[in-house]
C-alpha cells in the first residue's frame, strides 16, 4: 500500500494538470523576475532570492519564477535550500506540467537530497516522453549505476549471521584486537559468547568465500538486482552514444561499466574514443593506461601515463607521483623533507629496486603504482565531499596493497530487538595475508575504515589499527604478472684481477631446458632466449646493462626434463666495489621468466698484498680449446654454474694466485693447502683424493676431513692452477671446498671457499 502512495504522489508532481499558465502577466512580477536573473548572474545570490520572492508573492502562477528560484536554492548545498528547491519545483510542475525543464530539474533536486528512487521514476518518466535526449538518459544511466554499485557483491546474512564471511584473518584479528568489554554484537560466529572469547570454528567455514556464500540459507545475494542495473545502465548509455557517438559521459559511464564487468577491450574501446575527440583528456589517457597496463601491454601504458602527468598540474602530478602510501615509515620520513627535485631522485632509486623486469625500458611496478591511483580515482571518489579517490580509505589500501582477492558487501539493517539499533552499510576486503573490514555508517558512498564504534558490525576491532600495525610488516604489496611460469636458475660468479685496476667478472649459469619453448622452424626446432645482465652501485644508479638475444635450434626435439641445463658465460670488466646484480632470463615465447637478485661484493686486486681469485668450479678443464666462449688465459674451462657432481664424476678446479713475493733472485715460494669436508656438520665422512697434485705431494687425513698441501715455487708474481680431483668414494651431500694459499716469502695467507653437491641424480648440460 505504502509502494503505491509512493508512486501515486509521484505520479501527481509529474504529469498533474494544470489550468495555469507558465509565464506571468504581472509586468512589475516579470520585472522583479528579470532582475532577480540579473542580480544572480553577478553573484549577488540573496538579493537574487529576495526579489524573486516578490515576483512569486504578485504571481503566485508564476512557474518560470519558481524554477530559477529552485535552482538558486539547488546551488546552495544545503539540505534546507534543497528542500526549498524541491518544494519551488512541485509548484511550478503544478501549474505547468508539459514542462520539461522543471521535471528534468526536480529529478536533478531529488538526486541532489539523496531520494535516488524517487528520482529514477522521474527520469523514466522523462525518457518515455523524451527517449532522444541525452541529459535524461546519462542521469537515468547514472542512477542505474549507482543502484548496480550498491547491489554488487551484496549479500545479507542468514539465519548463520556473520560467521559465513569470517575468515581467518578476521578470527586471528579477534584474539589479536578483540576488546573483552565491547564485544556488543550478538550474532558474529555462531555460539560465539558475549565475554569476547573465540569458540572453535567448524571446518566449513574456512573455505574459500565464493563457497561460503551458498543457497543454504548462509547468505542472501543481490546479484541478480546488480545484473538488471547493470544491464539498464549500459542500454541508458547505448542510446546515448547512437544518438551522439562523441558524447564524452556516456564513452565514459560505458568504459567504466566495462571494467566492472571484467571487459577490458571494451573499457579501452571507450576510453579511445574520448581521446579521439579530445586528445588532451588527461584522465582518458590516464584510464586508457590502466587498461593496457592490466592486459600487459606495458609499453603501450607507460606512454599513456606518460601523456596524462603532461597534461596534470603540477599539483596533480605531485598526487600521482608520490610514495607515500607505499613507502615504510623510516623511508616515508626520509622521503618527505626532501625538496621536490631531491623526491624525483628518491622516487627513480625506489622504483629502480623493486623493478621486476630489468629487461624492459621502464619499471612494472612504477606502472603498476600508476595504475593504482588511476582506479583509486576511479573507483572511490567522493565529488560531493570533495574527496578524491586516493585520499579516502578504500584509496589508500588499494594504493599500497592492489586488488582484493575478493570483495563482499553485507547490507545495512535495521534490529530494534538486539543490543544495537542497527548495522552500517559493510564492505569486507579479503585478501591473503590480511583483511580490511570498511563501514559507511552515513550513506555518503564514502566507505571509511571500520572502527569501535556503534553500528559496526565487527565492534571488537578497530580496523585502522589493523593498518597501522600491518603497513610495518608490509607496506606494500606487489606480485608482477611476468605472461609465464616464474622459474629459479642456477648461477655463481668468480672475480679474478682485470686490467687497469678494473677486476674481471665471470658470471656462469645453468637455464633449465624445461622452461624453454622449441617451436617447429623450417623441419627443424628453434627457441629464443632474451638474457639480460644489470649492475647497480648501492644507491641503484646504473653501472652495467647487457640485454642480448640467444637462439637455440636443433634437430630434435628437445629433452625438457628437469636434468637438462643449458650452460652459458657472460664475462664483464668493472671496477671493485659493493654492487646490486641482476639476472634475467625470459623465453620470448612462453614469457617463462628467471629472476635472481644479490648483493655482491667485487674484489680489488691491487698489488698491496696477497690476493686469491674466487674458485671455478668447473665441468670440464683443457688445454685445448674448441668453445671460444669457455676460452679464458689458455684454458677452456667449462663451467659447471648448478655445482651438482655425480660420485663418479671428476671434480675440476681452477683458481688464481695474485702478488706473491719475488726474493732477491726473483724467486716465488708459497705453500697451498685443500680441504674438503661435508658442510657444516661435524659428522664429515671422509673423502678420498686423487689429483696429479694429490700423488706427488703428500696427503693427510685429520679426523673427519681431508685436505692435501704442496710448495711450489715459481718466478711469476701472478701463477694459475687447475687440478681434477675424484669424488667416486664421497658420500652424497653437501660439501665445502676451502683453498688457502700461504705466501712463504712475506708471510701472508689468503683463504677462498666454495659448496657443490655430491649426488646420485643424474645432471645434463647443453653447452
Amino acid at each position: 500500500m505504502k509502494n503505491y502512495l509512493i508512486l501515486f504522489v509521484i505520479f501527481i508532481f509529474c504529469f498533474s494538470i494544470s489550468v495555469f499558465s507558465q509565464n506571468s502577466k504581472n509586468k512589475t512580477a516579470l520585472e522583479y523576475y528579470n532582475k532577480g536573473i540579473e542580480y544572480y548572474s553577478k553573484g549577488e545570490t540573496k538579493k537574487a532570492i529576495e526579489v524573486l520572492k516578490k515576483s512569486i508573492k504578485l504571481d503566485k502562477n508564476f512557474s518560470d519564477a519558481r524554477n530559477k528560484l529552485a535552482e538558486i536554492y539547488m546551488n546552495q548545498e544545503s539540505v534546507i535550500s534543497r528542500a526549498r528547491a524541491e518544494m519551488e519545483l512541485k509548484r511550478a510542475i503544478r501549474d505547468d506540467p508539459g514542462n520539461f525543464e522543471y521535471r528534468l530539474n526536480l529529478g536533478k533536486t531529488y538526486l541532489k537530497r539523496g531520494f535516488i528512487y524517487n528520482a529514477k521514476k522521474c527520469f523514466e518518466s522523462l525518457a518515455e516522453k523524451y527517449p532522444k535526449n541525452t541529459e535524461v538518459l546519462s542521469n537515468l544511466g547514472n542512477i542505474y549505476i549507482k543502484y548496480f554499485e550498491k547491489y554488487n557483491n551484496m549479500f545479507a546474512p542468514g539465519p548463520y549471521g556473520m560467521a559465513p564471511f569470517y575468515d581467518n584473518n578476521l578470527i586471528r584479528y579477534y584474539s589479536e584486537y578483540g576488546i573483552e568489554d565491547k564485544f556488543i554484537g550478538y550474532d558474529f560466529i555462531s555460539g560465539i559468547s558475549l565475554d569476547g572469547s573465540i569458540p572453535s570454528i567448524s571446518s566449513g567455514f574456512k573455505g574459500l568465500i565464493e563457497n561460503r556464500i551458498s543457497s543454504n540459507g548462509m547468505g542472501i545475494s543481490f546479484a541478480k538486482w546488480a545484473g538488471e542495473d547493470y544491464e539498464s545502465a549500459v542500454s541508458s548509455f547505448d542510446k546515448i552514444i547512437k544518438i551522439n557517438p562523441k558524447h564524452r559521459g556516456a564513452n565514459f559511464q560505458l568504459s567504466i561499466l566495462a571494467y566492472d564487468n571484467n571487459d577490458l577491450d571494451s573499457f579501452m574501446y571507450h576510453q579511445k574514443k574520448i581521446i579521439e575527440n579530445n586528445p588532451n583528456d588527461k584522465y582518458a589517457h590516464l584510464f586508457l593506461g590502466l587498461g593496457l597496463h592490466e592486459t600487459n601491454k606495458s609499453e603501450e601504458a607507460f606512454e599513456e601515463f606518460r601523456l596524462a602527468k603532461i597534461l596534470m598540474d603540477e599539483d596533480e602530478r605531485i598526487v600521482f607521483e608520490s610514495l607515500e602510501y607505499i613507502l615504510p615509515d623510516d623511508m616515508k620520513e626520509e622521503y618527505q623533507i626532501l625538496s621536490g627535485i631531491e623526491q624525483e631522485g628518491f622516487a627513480n632509486k625506489y622504483w629502480r629496486s623493486k623493478d621486476p623486469l630489468y629487461l624492459t625500458d621502464f619499471s612494472e611496478r612504477m606502472l603498476e603504482h600508476y595504475s593504482r591511483v588511476a582506479y583509486a580515482n576511479l573507483k572511490f571518489s567522493v565529488p560531493k565531499m570533495d574527496i578524491e579517490g586516493w585520499e579516502s580509505d578504500r584509496g589508500r589500501i588499494y594504493i599500497r596493497y592492489g586488488k582484493p582477492d575478493k570483495q563482499i558487501k553485507i547490507r545495512p539493517e535495521l534490529d530494534f530487538s538486539g543490543p544495537k539499533a542497527g548495522y552500517n552499510f559493510t564492505l569486507i576486503w579479503y585478501y591473503s595475508k590480511y583483511t580490511f573490514v570498511f563501514s559507511d555508517p552515513y550513506s555518503t558512498g564514502e566507505f571509511g575504515l571500520s572502527s569501535r564504534r556503534g553500528g559496526s558490525r565487527f565492534p571488537s576491532i578497530s580496523f585502522q589499527q589493523v593498518e597501522e600495525d600491518l603497513q610495518k610488516i608490509y607496506p606494500e604489496n606487489y606480485d608482477h604478472n611476468y605472461g609465464g611460469e616464474l622459474f629459479a636458475f642456477n648461477y655463481y660468479t668468480a672475480s679474478f684481477k682485470g686490467e687497469n685496476g678494473n677486476t674481471h667478472l665471470e658470471i656462469y649459469y645453468g637455464i633449465p631446458q624445461k622452461y624453454i619453448q622449441y617451436n617447429p622452424d623450417r623441419g627443424r626446432f628453434s627457441a629464443k632466449i632474451k638474457k639480460g645482465f644489470f649492475i647497480f652501485d648501492e644507491d641503484w644508479n646504473d653501472v652495467r646493462r647487457e640485454i642480448s638475444v640467444d637462439e637455440f635450434r636443433t634437430d630434435n626435439f628437445p629433452d625438457t626434463s628437469n636434468i637438462f641445463h643449458i650452460v652459458k658465460q657472460n664475462n664483464l670488466e668493472i671496477k671493485p666495489g659493493k654492487y646490486q646484480l641482476a639476472i634475467e632470463i625470459q623465453d620470448e615465447s612462453s614469457k617463462n621468466t628467471g629472476i635472481s637478485r644479490e648483493m655482491i661484493l667485487v674484489e680489488s686486486f691491487e698489488p698491496d698484498s696477497l690476493k686469491l681469485s674466487d674458485i671455478v668450479l668447473a665441468a670440464k678443464i683443457d688445454t685445448f680449446i674448441t668453445t671460444p666462449e669457455f676460452s679464458s688465459r689458455g684454458f677452456e674451462i667449462t663451467p659447471n654454474p648448478v655445482r651438482h657432481y655425480k660420485t663418479n664424476q671428476p671434480l675440476y678446479v681452477y683458481y688464481e694466485i695474485y702478488n706473491l713475493r719475488l726474493t732477491a733472485p726473483g724467486v716465488t715460494n708459497y705453500t697451498v693447502e685443500y680441504k674438503i669436508e661435508k658442510y657444516k656438520s661435524k659428522r664429515s665422512a671422509i673423502v678420498r683424493l686423487f689429483s696429479g697434485i694429490g700423488r706427488l705431494f703428500g696427503m693427510r687425513a685429520e679426523k673427519e676431513e681431508i685436505s692435501t698441501s704442496y710448495k711450489y715455487s715459481g718466478m711469476n708474481p701472478t701463477e694459475k692452477q687447475y687440478l681434477t680431483i675424484n669424488m667416486k668414494d664421497a658420500e652424497v651431500g653437501l660439501y665445502q671446498l676451502s683453498l688457502s694459499v700461504s705466501d712463504i716469502n712475506s708471510g701472508q695467507m689468503v683463504t677462498k671457499n666454495r659448496t657443490m653437491l655430491i649426488t646420485d641424480d643424474d645432471i645434463n648440460y647443453i653447452y
